[in-house]
């Protein structure tokens, strides 16, 4: 999942896995062109999915201040993050006219 104000300033919420072929459910922040392209692992929980198991992941805005859970099983909630500077996807921070955008994203690469 992502929070996107552009290129350079993003939040992105999924599951990973480490090339231990450990799984994890990472949140990673662009905070701006000084931050490495794919982002800073700002939290990451190690978790274990059976075949078939589904992932649940939320983002909570409160505010200027954005929370980050997963969920393994219906309304189990586990927070990863809260109180995430939000204010970093605005306008005002980042550019741009539009706001910021949340929705599904899938990336295959080194560090994810």
């Amino acid at each position: 999942m992502v929070a996107l104000q552009n290129d350079d300033h993003f939040f992105f919420l999924g599951l990973t896995r480490d090339a231990d072929g450990q799984e994890r459910i990472v949140l990673e922040r662009r905070a701006g062109p000084g931050d490495p392209a794919e982002g800073v692992r700002i939290a990451s929980a190690p978790v274990t999915l059976k075949a078939g198991a589904q992932v649940r992941l939320k983002i909570t805005a409160r505010g200027g201040l954005y929370d980050f859970s997963y969920a393994l099983a219906p309304d189990r909630w586990t927070t990863l993050k809260a109180g995430e500077d939000g204010t970093i996807l605005s306008t005002k921070k980042a550019g741009g006219f539009v706001g910021a955008l949340l929705g599904v994203y899938a990336h295959e690469g080194q560090g994810r």
